[in-house]
């Protein structure tokens, strides 16, 4: 059973199109990461083919999931989705359907296909074969050829209200303390309610990135550059950097706009309730509209990362703002 927190809107639509014989050949689903999009995508081949779970799902020779494969030296995660990937599932759509349905191809990650991959891609949308589906994932068209974009039926994911993903949590077994905490930290990402529900090492990270944004804040200058030494020290690819820092921008951000709500005297809405007093203690250091400032600062800092700003003036530049 594939469980799915939110979008009944969606749920139905895509049910009905089962029901009414009105699939059509491509789809495109677009939405913020851990949003749930690729869990419905799941859900949905798995309806076309009457699987019934997602094991069975992987095991239909009529569905093909294409990913990004890792690298043998270093095991880590290609940047880019290879073209022998995407030949290899031309060629297994081109084929005739082993139980004499649909067959149905899923690509989570959409932005990772490379010139030539999309390229190729883009004939088979172009000339759909027989009773295909191919079910993109993206967080957004701006980094997709727009003839694919064009290709698709779009299907756009909202974010998910914080009640709603506590109440699935609650329904799930969770504690109901724990449910709360997770579902305010997911802002409105299921995904990431649950990824820190399953992974304890992961919310043991967001605390303490949470605690070391508290300490930066509160740090002379000099020291607040010797703490972002911390974020450099490691040897990685800039790719991995850019994510790592893309992550902490994103913690960092959630700790700001919670001073920035205990400031208006809303504390009522903060996500990090697990770090109150620290951030009652940072609002009264500074003015409301210097921490909306600051917010400001640090959401238009991973904007300079996503179009390739040198990661490191682009955080010691933010730092000179708190």
């Amino acid at each position: 059973m594939i469980s799915i927190i939110g979008h009944k809107k969606i749920i139905d639509f895509l049910g009905k199109s089962i029901e009414n014989n009105r699939i059509v050949h491509a789809y495109l689903f677009v939405g913020p990461e851990y949003v749930g999009k690729t869990t419905v995508a799941k859900w949905f081949a798995d309806k076309i083919l009457n699987c019934r779970g997602f094991k069975r799902l992987q095991l239909h020779p009529d569905f093909t999931l294409v990913e990004r494969e890792r690298d043998e030296k270093t095991d880590k995660l290609n940047k880019d989705i290879k073209v022998d990937k995407v030949r290899d599932l031309i060629s297994r759509l081109g084929k005739s359907s082993f139980l004499n349905s649909y067959k149905v191809a899923l690509i989570p990650e959409t932005e990772a296909l490379n010139s030539s991959s999309a390229n190729s891609l883009l004939k088979t949308l172009e000339e759909p074969k027989g009773k295909t589906v191919i079910i993109l994932c993206a967080k957004s068209t701006e980094n997709l050829l727009p003839t694919i974009v064009s290709r698709c039926q779009i299907i756009n994911f909202s974010l998910v209200k914080k009640d709603e993903i506590c109440e699935a949590l609650i329904k799930s077994g969770t504690q109901k303390q724990d449910a709360k905490n997770f579902s305010n930290l997911s802002f409105g990402r299921p995904g990431k309610a649950l990824n820190f529900l399953h992974d304890e090492e992961s919310f043991n990270d967001y605390q303490a990135e949470i605690e070391n944004c508290c300490e930066l804040i509160k740090s002379n200058l000099s020291d607040r550059f010797l703490k972002l030494e911390g974020y450099f020290s490691t040897k990685m690819s800039l790719q991995d950097r850019v994510e790592l820092l893309n992550k902490v921008l994103w913690i960092w951000s959630s700790l700001f706009r919670d001073v920035l709500y205990i400031k208006k005297g809303s504390s009522e809405n903060i996500s990090n309730y697990f770090a109150k007093e620290r951030l009652a203690g940072i609002s009264s250091d500074y003015s409301g509209v210097k921490i909306a400032s600051i917010l400001k600062s640090t959401e238009k800092t991973r904007e300079y990362l996503a179009h390739n700003v040198n990661p490191r003036l682009a955080l010691e530049n933010l730092i000179l703002n708190f």
